[in-house]
């Protein structure tokens, strides 16, 4: 089996996020990704795009993200670019642990579970100011 390409066009909204991860869904089960690395493709695009889209956008953005999934035998590639603000997500510290349920504050995982989900994380600003942020993902 070769690799496959493929490209999603997201709007950069909540609505147009569903519409993406059901399109990226109806791909992975055409090719028959399924178990844990259906489970981390699928968390990688949701953690990566919704933050794109509630933390990086100006006003005057086009307000869409392009996806490229690169579907081989061995790994699923994931290529998140946006053209909001500059941003390396990979720069910023993992979050401190709470120290119980208590203290634990919602949001600030989304980075931290998609470097987890992945086997690489690579953040690039291309020469055309888009970030670009790429996630390897076992299969």
């Amino acid at each position: 089996m070769q690799t496959t390409h493929h490209a999603l066009r997201v709007q950069g909204d909540l609505p147009g996020f569903e519409r993406g991860a059901t399109q990226l869904r109806a791909l992975l089960d055409e090719h028959q990704v399924a178990g844990r690395p259906r489970f981390n493709v699928e968390l990688v695009f949701e953690e990566l795009v919704t933050n794109v889209i509630r933390h990086n956008y100006r006003e005057d953005a086009a307000r869409h993200i392009d996806v490229s999934v690169a579907i081989g035998v061995d790994a699923i590639e994931m290529t998140i670019e946006d053209d909001g603000q500059p941003f390396d997500p990979l720069q910023r510290p993992d979050p401190a642990r709470p120290k119980s349920v208590e203290t634990a504050t919602l949001g600030g995982l989304g980075i931290q579970l998609a470097r987890k989900a992945s086997k690489n994380v690579r953040y690039e600003r291309t020469p055309d100011d888009k970030n670009r942020l790429t996630a390897t993902i076992a299969r």
